[in-house]
């Protein structure tokens, strides 16, 4: 665990002038910006620390949490430096992540992105120009807050690195911190990588003095680590400054010579006069040198590369890194020194790249002209105000009115075969595309009815609660007299009887209104379909969480959490029996379940979970209608005086929303009784073509083999949509026992069912081949990137992310090369 007296600069006040002690908030671009620089590619948790400055007077907060190095992360930093602000705390990071939260430990951390020194004493404006005479200028100056005894600002210096340090080279950003900060008599903490450091944009409060923490300089300078390193060697330390604190590399700090580094074994755990990291480098130099001044040929210098690593480096480095450091070396030689002497040039005649296959295709526009008027009219509005793609608000409330439905109505797709309006819809859609704002306007009538419905609930929950105390009092009573000896065994069995009478009169809690959320657990969405007799939703504008859910992120290695989403969909009972806990074993069972799901998620989420064997062999793949909306960034434009939200043209759309929930079939004998939809004699023979013809296309050797799976589905899928919008014209049928689907509903469905199934197959086929789709990435990051000349390492290293690995990334390269789109070159030194 953390603490100010071992992880801050737990000092004594210094003499510093009154400041005015105004409220500061945090800077929100100050913050972005430094997020940016310390993790802007870095993958893992950044762990945030809240802690409360010294001389304040105040209780000491400890304030810690773990956040995740993705898109969002800035606007979670605002948040906590709010937090920090407010309560008069310190707002720190550890400047590197870790795999998993609860982590904090120098061991822990995974990558760094920076190489850093904490100037707080002494001449702090010399210092600074010392290491930029050196160094070169930092990517980024940080004035801390504090104040120096010589009246200076305390400075945080970085120095960004071209790529995140990890596991070794982890070792060497910590020793060049401690290695800089000896040198010109900087804080030596930060030589442990867990070290925290104050976050610029946020408050500082020590002893009273409230200050922003503020860039003074920022660049977009970067530092390929090897030749910081040495920059850092080759520095000389400043002038009266006791480099006795070094505690490495000492014995010499003269540099070695050529001949004394390819001779002279290195040890790890800095037991020799230079490390292996110094030897690596000045060994790949030379030869990088010598291959470039066409002394010696590429080959023959990656193998002296590999033998002096396998003859003096003790242990060697692994073969992966040492080819990295050598095509690191080899790319900046030719930088700064020119083509090598001798380099082949390529051929010109560049042969026809050849074509994607039909996956890539532009899909077909969704067909808004088959949902009921009062979905359509209300989609436009949407669509045009907030100005997404109609498709969006359409989907989103195609799911909104199956979950008003609900379990009040089933459809018989045929006899013995019934369903609910069950639907798990996903809209993918690319970062930017404004997925909360239709969710929140389409949502809205669920929300009022909701609200609506709260008085009722809490009277309810307050009668069934006295209800219930006063029948415990009375068992409680009775109970008493039953174990009394007075009483005769039959007076007594008497009591027993009453007592189980009175226990039959005790009224449940009813569940509360809400009827759907964003986010949940399988486990806990189990408990909440439960408690509303099977009858749920998910829907959210950020699917990630649901997808990572299914994929089994959260369910434990070799498990995948779509149980619950698989028989929710497809209304098979689910039965759970567990050890519980305190209050005694879980036995539950929904039948017919009625689970709707519309969420929002990234292409490359929905890619993961396409491409997830498992997934595909349950069948959860098979159920889900994915939507993969166009792109209108660049082009959502706001014109002159443009109108706001016509809340008019939504007003039918909640009106029959709120109709769709407020239905209530009429119970007479049988109270489970729901409204039945069949179809029509027209509309079942045409719902019995379709399915013969989709059934063909699945056959061997047909259009549909390869997608088996998600065919199967396709026909009841749209059933249930038929469903849907047959009550969504006509809401006051749900009052009547039975209704009769028409082959014009039919057929709109049918439309509905065709795309989403054509939408889904384009979808599943580009999943699945992950290669074709790879290499498109690939090359769409090369032209957006301007690299012309890239190697496997490079694509592992700093192509598009997510980041690959080293065979997938040699099979899209082989792939690239075999479709015409790039040509080999000779390799450099160490390259695959």
């Amino acid at each position: 665990m953390l603490t100010p007296r071992l992880d801050f600069n737990n000092t004594q006040p210094q003499p510093e002038k009154p400041t005015n002690s105004v409220d500061l908030t945090p800077d929100p671009k100050a913050i972005a910006a430094y997020f940016d620089l310390v993790f802007g590619y870095c993958d893992g948790m950044i762990p945030f620390r809240g802690l409360t400055d010294l001389g304040q007077g105040l209780a000491n907060l400890f304030h810690h949490v773990w956040i995740e190095a993705d898109q969002q992360v800035a606007a979670k930093a605002l948040t906590f430096a709010q937090w920090a602000a407010n309560n008069g705390a310190a707002f720190y990071v550890i400047p590197g992540t870790v795999a998993q939260r609860g982590q904090a430990k120098a061991s822990d951390v995974v990558q760094l992105q920076t190489v850093l020194v904490d100037l707080d004493a002494g001449d702090v404006e010399a210092k600074l120009e010392h290491l930029s005479n050196y160094l070169g200028e930092p990517t980024a100056v940080v004035e801390s807050g504090g104040i120096t005894l010589e009246g200076q600002s305390k400075l945080h210096v970085y120095w960004k690195l071209s790529e995140p340090a990890e596991k070794e080279d982890i070792t060497i950003a910590c020793r060049l911190r401690h290695e800089i900060a000896i040198k010109v008599g900087g804080d030596p903490h930060f030589r442990s990588a867990h070290q925290p450091i104050r976050v610029a944009g946020s408050v500082y409060h020590k002893h009273g003095h409230k200050r922003l923490v503020v860039f003074r300089s920022f660049t977009s300078q970067k530092f390929h680590l090897p030749f910081l390193a040495e920059a850092v060697s080759d520095m000389p330390s400043m002038e009266g400054i006791d480099v006795s604190k070094l505690d490495f590399n000492t014995a010499s700090m003269a540099k070695p010579s050529v001949a004394a580094i390819l001779t002279t074994p290195v040890r790890a755990e800095a037991q020799d006069a230079w490390s292996r990291f110094d030897g690596a480098s000045a060994a790949i130099g030379h030869y990088i040198r010598m291959a470039h001044e066409g002394r010696m040929k590429r080959d023959d210098a990656w193998e002296a590369i590999r033998q002096y690593n396998a003859a003096m480096l003790r242990p060697p480095w692994s073969e992966d890194r040492l080819a990295n450091e050598s095509e690191r070396l080899w790319k900046k030689h030719c930088e700064n020194n020119g083509p090598a002497i001798g380099a082949q040039q390529g051929d010109h005649d560049w042969p026809e790249p050849l074509p994607l296959s039909n996956t890539m295709e532009t899909p077909q526009p969704y067909p808004l002209d088959a949902l009921p008027e009062v979905l359509r009219n209300a989609a436009r509005e949407v669509a045009r105000f907030v100005k997404v793609p109609v498709a969006s608000p359409a989907v989103i409330g195609l799911s909104v009115a199956a979950l008003a439905i609900g379990k009040k109505a089933r459809i018989q797709e045929r006899p013995g075969l019934y369903h609910h309006s069950a639907l798990f819809l996903a809209l993918i859609a690319a970062s930017g595309e404004r997925k909360s704002p239709p969710f929140k306007l389409m949502t809205l009538p669920l929300e009022h009815w909701i609200e609506g419905e709260l008085d009722d609930y809490h009277r309810r929950v307050a009668e069934a609660s006295t209800t219930n105390q006063v029948l415990d009092a009375l068992i409680a009573s009775l109970k008493k007299q039953a174990s009394s000896a007075k009483y005769s065994e039959q007076a007594q069995q008497e009591f027993v009887r009453r007592m189980a009478e009175e226990e039959c009169k005790r009224i449940p809690v009813p569940p509360h209104p809400r009827m759907f959320t964003s986010d949940a657990t399988e486990e806990r969405l189990f408990q909440r379909m439960h408690l509303r007799g099977g009858e749920y939703a998910v829907l959210s504008g950020e699917g990630r969480p649901v997808f990572d859910a299914i994929m089994g992120k959260y369910s434990g290695k070799d498990r995948t959490g779509d149980a619950i989403y698989l028989t929710g969909i497809s209304g098979d009972t689910i039965t759970r029996d567990r050890v519980g806990n305190e209050n005694g074993p879980e036995d539950r069972m929904i039948v017919n379940p009625c689970l709707n799901v519309c969420v929002m998620v990234q292409p490359d989420k929905y890619l993961e979970a396409a491409r997830h064997p498992t997934l595909r062999e349950s069948g959860a793949l098979a159920r889900i209608w994915p939507v993969w909306l166009p792109s209108l960034v660049g082009t959502r434009m706001e014109e002159v005086n443009e109108p706001g939200l016509n809340e008019f043209l939504l007003q039918p759309y909640e009106e029959t929303i709120q109709g769709l929930l407020n239905a209530r079939v009429t119970e007479e004998k049988d109270k489970s009784a729901c409204h039945l939809v069949r179809l029509s004699p027209e509309a079942r023979e045409s719902r019995r073509q379709w399915h013969n013809a989709v059934e063909l296309q699945m056959a061997e050797g047909r259009d549909l083999e390869d997608v088996r799976d998600i065919a199967s589905k396709a026909v009841s899928a749209t059933v249930k949509a038929a469903l849907v919008l047959h009550l969504l014209e006509r809401p006051s049928l749900l009052m009547e026992e039975e209704s009769e689907l028409d082959l014009s509903t039919w057929e709109r469905a049918k439309l509905l069912g065709e795309y989403h199934l054509a939408e889904a197959i384009r979808v599943q086929r580009l999943a699945g081949d992950a290669l074709e789709s790879a290499a498109l990435r690939v090359a769409r990051w090369a032209m957006e990137s301007g690299t012309m000349e890239f190697s496997v390492r490079t694509l592992c290293k700093f192509g598009p992310r997510p980041r690959m690995q080293t065979k997938e990334a040699e099979s899209i390269m082989g792939f690239m090369i075999e479709m015409n789109w790039a040509k080999k070159l000779p390799p450099s030194p160490g390259e695959r």
